[in-house]
């Protein structure tokens, strides 16, 4: 079931206010991941081409291993790899190879942050990363050699300071018809998965000045999270317009929720409580000097455990809060726009829960 409407809202901070409109979905939580492990015989590639970008990379189990082939002298094979925590202790390996072939590590910005070295004839990444989500493992040929039959054979592993978390929810929008899944429009905006990624194309533009347009999603399993880790990747594609992202968190319903606002164009962050037609200042309005301008990505992290909140993006600890107003709720995600509509995408969804 969806439905849609808007909310007036009253100033955020104090130069500006929103109009609000949301779409509610009710989506059963999906697990979208990429082939693991199989056996394969020669020729035949667990992950199949094309696999050399992050967008078509093959997701890698923690703990699992799987075969794969270097076969074109520029050849390059992509897999991503789910953390789910802060301080995780990355190992990955790579064996069995017919001939030199090296990894390199990944974040979410596709900046490389390791390279494996040589471990008695095994190429390994011993690596502790900084904040959860995805990164992705690169496997070509050192000196341009390959074989279409003889496989290489990765694996990682992942160590975690405490408990490994519970998975609730993930999705990268990819595999099993995420696209039809994820898609809603109304006089705001469009909200659909394409190209392996969530897009919220808003319609609706801001007013200017001391007007924004707000538009966001329900969205996940129609249970609450509770004591939850929310993590996403995104960023705005429309780089020369004032906006960016929106998270809304334990919400109630479409009146009811914690509201994450960062501005992409000013680099600002700021949480309200929304309740009704009224709101309630949580997190001033704070400077991110750590935000990368669009169309660059941003991780996004954001932490409630009882009444202690904490919100993480691109690996900085920007606001660290109590409240109790909202004990559980739902995950929204949208845009905010302040005069022409904006663009927003997300990627690389993953809810935990403390173990």
């Amino acid at each position: 079931m969806r439905k849609s409407g808007s909310l007036p809202v009253r100033p955020l901070i104090p130069a500006w206010h929103r109009r609000a409109s949301t779409v509610l979905a009710a989506i059963i939580a999906l697990i979208l991941l990429l082939p693991t492990v199989r056996s394969a015989s020669a020729g035949d590639d667990v992950c199949p081409e094309p696999n050399d970008a992050f967008q078509v990379a093959c997701f890698l189990g923690t703990g699992s291993e799987a075969l794969g082939f270097v076969a074109r002298q520029d050849d390059v094979d992509a897999y991503r790899i789910e953390v789910l925590d802060f301080g995780a202790l990355l190992r990955a390996e790579l064996a069995d190879m017919p001939f030199p072939y090296r990894m390199h590590l990944a974040d979410w910005r596709g900046q490389v942050i390791g390279e494996s070295r040589d471990e008695d004839g095994i190429q390994v990444i011993s690596q502790v990363l900084g904040p959860p989500g995805a990164y992705y493992l690169f496997v070509d040929s050192r000196f341009g050699q390959f074989s279409e039959s003889a496989p290489y054979r990765v694996g990682t592993k992942v160590s975690y300071l405490g408990g490994v978390p519970n998975v609730l929810y993930s999705t990268e929008f990819r595999a099993g018809g995420a696209e039809g899944w994820f898609t809603s429009s109304n006089e705001w905006g469009r909200y659909y998965a394409e190209g392996g990624r969530y897009h919220v194309d808003m319609t609706y533009r801001g007013e200017g000045g001391d007007f924004a347009t707000l538009a966001w999603t329900y969205w996940g399993q129609v249970e609450p999270y509770g004591d939850f880790t929310f993590i996403a990747d995104a960023r705005m594609t429309t780089a020369d317009r004032d906006g960016g992202f929106f998270v809304g968190f334990r919400s109630m319903d479409e009146l009811h929720t914690y509201a994450l606002i960062i501005n992409s164009t000013r680099e600002e962050l700021f949480v309200r409580e929304f309740l009704g037609d009224t709101q309630r200042p949580v997190v001033p309005q704070t400077p991110l000097s750590i935000l990368n301008p669009a169309p660059e990505v941003n991780r996004i992290v954001v932490r409630s455990v009882g009444s202690e909140h904490i919100i993480n993006i691109n690996g900085v600890e920007v606001a660290h809060f109590r409240d109790d107003a909202l004990p559980q709720g739902r995950i929204g995600l949208g845009a905010i726009a302040v005069g022409a509509p904006v663009n927003v995408v997300f990627d690389n969804i993953i809810v935990t829960s403390p173990r």
